[in-house]
């Protein structure tokens, strides 16, 4: 076998894991339905097992979800703000959004710079990074932290959201699962009147 048939059998593996990975999520979980700003209704896929908070600044009026795994390997943040006037509707603003808010995690991470990835998303756009902290030691992390902190933004009419996925490591088919909710499960159901 070439390099390049090697390489291709590589990817469609690879794509066939998360398709695999993103089904059994679907198949083997639940939803569950968030009500946000304006009585708009978020749909969150669920793996089973997955315990499912909610939380409301009430001074600010933005709704939070934490998600984790029964593992506890993942913890997964989102925070659902209102974009009336489509400021977060492109991948530009996006990005300067992220440099912006995640300048913190970059000074205390061992990472010299923010390399954002876009991704496509139902209805929208996203971008995200990742931060691995430099005061942990990746052979000892402590109980209770973790190592990487993959954060990032995703945008559709009238809303933006800000997630942070806590985890030690990237491979977990947990991480996989986590970053799939975030980037292509969480769906609105239900828009404003006037939407």
């Amino acid at each position: 076998m070439n390099r390049s048939a090697s390489e291709l059998r590589t990817r469609t593996l690879a794509l066939a894991s998360v398709f695999v990975t993103w089904s059994a999520v679907l198949a083997a979980g639940d939803t569950k339905t968030v009500t946000i700003f304006e009585g708009r209704q978020i749909e969150i896929p669920m793996p089973a097992g997955w315990s499912f908070q909610t939380k409301l600044d009430e001074e600010r009026g933005v709704q939070t979800v934490e998600l984790a795994d029964p593992k506890k390997e993942i913890q997964l943040d989102v925070s659902f703000l209102p974009d009336p006037d489509g400021e977060m509707s492109t991948r530009k603003a996006l990005e300067e959004q992220a440099k912006r808010i995640f300048v913190f995690y970059l000074s205390q991470s061992i990472e010299r710079e923010m390399k954002l990835v876009s991704f496509e998303a139902p209805g929208g756009i996203g971008v995200s990074t990742t931060f691995t902290d430099r005061k942990l030691d990746p052979k000892h992390i402590p109980e209770g932290e973790k190592l990487m902190s993959t954060t990032g933004l995703r945008s559709w009419k009238g809303v933006y959201l800000i997630f942070t996925l806590l985890s030690d490591s990237k491979d977990s088919a947990a991480y996989r699962s986590a970053l799939e909710i975030v980037q292509k499960g969480l769906k609105q159901v239900k828009a404003p009147a006037s939407f």
